[in-house]
């Protein structure tokens, strides 16, 4: 969902702290959000790996190797399109809102018609991203296929449910050893679940960031902030580099914002109207 809303024209100036923009994104509620997300997150896995893992028995053998595509298309899919939207969506939501109004507070904004645009923003974009990462997306209130949905969980777990198949009818598993090795996978595991709790709390705390960016008068760039040590990985050093460019404009390598990996460890800066390039 992508919602577009502007400040009123009779909005007043608003103070701002231009320089020195810091979010904690480690603060208390990122931790106990993303802790809570990571253990929801084990625990579906849990049930869906135990429903996929029968799905699939029931359907391929090791003779049936040409329908691997055809069950973890529409097998894991389902599963997941079926629950994780609305699972996923109320932690999105909760570190969105509080990166935005962390961000407002960092810029000295208090207006109440400001924190509320941020906060319309930072839903909307929860919203849709709960969508995405199940490749979906919401039009006409029903979820539809997204081909350019981002970081979608459904591919990449097709992707390791792909590579235990594959091996177990290479190894000629019986359907009980193939169910137990799909329950036991990465792509249903507590530290995958931990990594992506960590990745989608840190995209929705910086989403936050972005959209009290766009509620704020004034606001008209964006600069990436890596870290600044040997480990910035090439695609973020990339984004540094490009320095400031417009607010709704993408960096190199299509992001809006961080992150641009699992542990990404990069901010965004805003850039005012007066410090904008001509």
């Amino acid at each position: 969902m992508n919602i577009r809303l502007t400040i009123s024209k009779t909005c007043p100036p608003v103070p701002l702290t231009k320089r020195g923009i810091k979010v904690n994104r480690e603060r208390k509620i990122v931790k106990k959000t993303r802790a809570k997300f990571a253990k929801t997150l084990a625990k579906f896995f849990k049930k869906v790996s135990k429903e996929i893992a029968s799905d699939i028995t029931a359907l391929l053998t090791k003779n049936q190797a040409s329908l691997i595509e055809t069950v973890l298309g529409s097998i894991s899919d389902a599963q997941f399109i079926k629950d994780l939207p609305e699972l996923a969506e109320p932690y999105l939501s909760a570190l969105a809102v509080d990166g935005g109004e962390e961000t407002l507070e960092a810029l000295g904004i208090t207006q109440e018609e400001v924190i509320a645009l941020m906060r319309t923003r930072a839903q909307a974009w929860s919203y849709g991203r709960a969508a995405e990462m199940v490749g979906r997306q919401w039009v006409d209130g029903r979820l539809v296929d997204n081909p350019s949905a981002e970081w979608a969980i459904t591919e990449s777990t097709r992707d390791l449910l792909r590579d235990t198949v594959t091996e177990a009818l290479k190894e000629g598993l019986s359907p009980a050893e193939l169910a137990g090795r799909i329950e036991e996978s990465y792509a249903f595991s507590s530290s995958r679940a931990t990594m992506v709790a960590r990745t989608e709390m840190a995209m929705a705390d910086m989403a936050g960031s972005m959209e009290a960016f766009r509620a704020t008068p004034g606001v008209q760039g964006k600069r990436w902030l890596t870290a600044g040590d040997d480990l910035v990985s090439d695609e973020c050093q990339a984004c540094e580099d490009a320095g400031t460019i417009p607010l709704d404009s993408a960096f190199p390598g299509g992001a809006d914002a961080p992150p641009n990996h699992p542990n990404c460890r990069c901010a965004i800066e805003p850039v005012f109207d007066d410090e904008m390039e001509s």
